[in-house]
């Protein structure tokens, strides 16, 4: 991974920087600061490293969440606790249920927020913060640790992870999975990269043991595992039926009122199902921003835009809250499942410090940074490196992150300016030099003033950048997955890109025979994988017209 970090101390000697770590110092209250676009990643980054306090970064859309997430570690190096808060799938008042991934990094989020010695980076987008939640409270309060030597009443925790929404499995795969072999229990937090095997003599723990989903293989003997809800959504299977209690159902049409009375009849019998998502406003009424300390740094991207984001969404919901009543699929008092904007700026209040980042503004109110646009050369490389020749010799810094790092080194080099491609700048570069790195930023910025230290990215340099493919490595239960997969259906995988997969195919090995799955690629070519590598496998979602698609 990329690693800009030796690059946070150029902001220092920016004057209105220094006035905003003050105010942000000395002055409790909300702040606004006008700056460039493409720096925001960048301040952010410089403003986490240096208070060292939580920090939630708002933005209106999930898309610039995500690459915020994504650019935002590149400036503070791979350690760095940074994590994106996904929104849900559904729409309020959808009958549909998140995918399992999201439900799971939401949760892991919020384990690290009921961790009061962490201070994590947080991003969200306006959509993924204002849906109602589990109450912190309520979720700190389901949240406990498993320790080697702990005394047990193995039935009643078995109850109780059930209640946090675990699922009693054969085998254990997935995060919030749980199975039960004598006096060995399995168990799969949603804030564990891997699964743990607990093993009990009487009602003691004798032994935690991680392990590989994959192989059912044991990694690693541990001390503790910490167990969080396998749900956004924390409720006692004793209260379900007061679920149904509280609903209005005169509102419905009989088949819409059945299914209603049988999903409820299934919490009250202790079974989780799909579309549960459904109900969570009648038991969730906590905030995002809740699980947020006080001192926690509030960093709101372009406030207008979440506005809009928020009133937008408000205005889907309503519009689909009506057809759904109309056509009587709605219960009638039903609770608003998130809180709208002027609910969501009560609680941004309560925080210490408050900042809005915008495109514009004046020094009046305003904390005003020194960054300018980057100069752009839409691709007349030429100019790019006679220009470049000349800003070393003003004594201009520069670094270049591109995709082409070795084709830029390579024209560099022609016109008598050496400079090899490095991965990592964990030191300041002096001025009068240009460092080269292999990586990808949405954009680059300078910083005014005599002496001009630029950062340029490939929009700069050749007026595009080129989206990497990213395929998010989802969990997937493999029994499932297979019985669903046919052959001549598309899939992805997560580093060859679109095929087809033609089937299942064993090989004898020298340590016997393994289970694969036969991907077909462009002009002939076939990948093998794995069948306990299925997690790196999902199903193609695209246009029609397949024939072109497959990579080579």
């Amino acid at each position: 991974m990329v690693n800009l970090s030796g690059l946070l101390p150029l902001i220092e000697d920016m004057p209105s920087y220094r006035n905003l770590i003050q105010g942000l110092r000395e002055e409790r209250g909300a702040k606004r600061v006008v700056i460039l676009d493409s720096a925001r990643p960048y301040l952010m980054a410089c403003l986490y490293h240096q208070l060292g306090l939580p920090m939630l970064v708002i933005t209106a859309r999930s898309e610039k969440a995500r690459q915020l997430h994504e650019e935002i570690p590149l400036w503070l190096g791979s350690d760095a606790p940074i994590k994106l808060f996904p929104e849900p799938d559904a729409l309020p008042y959808e009958h549909l249920s998140s995918d399992s991934y999201t439900v799971q990094q939401r949760l892991r989020v919020l384990s690290e927020l009921s961790e009061e010695d962490k201070a994590p980076l947080v991003i969200a987008s306006a959509h993924a913060v204002v849906r109602k939640t589990v109450p912190a409270v309520s979720y700190a309060s389901s949240c406990h640790i498993l320790r080697k030597g702990s005394k047990v009443d193995l039935e009643r925790m078995l109850a109780r992870w059930m209640e946090l929404g675990y699922e009693m499995e054969n085998t254990v795969d997935l995060p919030g999975s749980v199975s039960r072999r004598g006096g060995i229990i399995d168990i799969y937090p949603p804030n564990s990269d891997l699964p743990a095997r607990i093993e009990l003599f009487g009602d003691e723990v004798e032994s935690i043991r991680l392990f590989d989903p994959a192989t059912q293989r044991s990694a690693q003997l541990v001390p503790q595992i910490s167990i969080i809800p396998a749900r956004e959504m924390v409720l006692p299977f004793t209260e379900a039926g007061d679920m149904l209690g509280r609903l209005d159902l005169s509102t419905l049409n009989g088949e819409a009122r059945e299914r209603v009375e049988d999903e409820i009849g299934c919490l009250a019998s202790a079974q989780w199902f799909d579309g549960l998502d459904f109900y969570v406003s009648l038991v969730n009424d906590g905030a995002f921003l809740d699980h947020f300390p006080q001192r926690t740094l509030v960093v709101l991207d372009q406030p207008d835009l979440i506005e809009a984001a928020v009133a937008e969404l408000d205005s889907q919901a309503i519009e689909l809250s009506r057809a759904q009543s109309e056509r009587g699929e709605l219960p009638g008092n039903l609770p608003v499942p998130y809180f709208t904007w002027a609910e969501m700026a009560t609680r941004l209040d309560r925080f210490d410090q408050r900042l809005a980042l915008e495109q514009w503004g004046d020094g009046g109110q305003s904390y005003l940074m020194g960054f300018g646009p980057a100069p752009s050369y839409s691709g007349r490389v030429p100019a790019f490196l006679e220009e470049t020749k000349d800003m070393i010799k003003d004594k201009h810094r520069i670094v270049i992150v591109s995709q082409q790092a070795t084709r830029l080194s390579e024209l560099l080099e022609e016109h008598d300016v050496i400079v090899s491609p490095v991965t990592d700048i964990v030191h300041l570069p002096p001025s009068g030099s240009i460092t080269l790195v292999q990586g990808s930023l949405a954009g680059g910025w300078k910083i005014n003033g005599l002496g001009e230290d630029m950062v340029l990215s490939d929009v700069e340099i050749f007026g595009f950048v080129k989206k990497r493919r990213m395929v998010s490595k989802h969990p997937v239960r493999r029994d499932t997955f297979l019985s669903e997969l046919l052959a001549g259906d598309y899939v992805v995988h997560i580093d060859h890109g679109i095929a087809r997969f033609s089937g299942l195919t064993r090989i004898s090995l020298e340590n016997g025979e393994r289970e694969y799955l036969v991907l077909d690629y462009a002009a002939g070519d076939k990948l093998y994988v794995p069948s306990e590598q299925i997690d790196r496998i999902s199903r193609y979602v695209g246009p029609g017209g397949y024939g072109d698609t497959l990579h080579p």
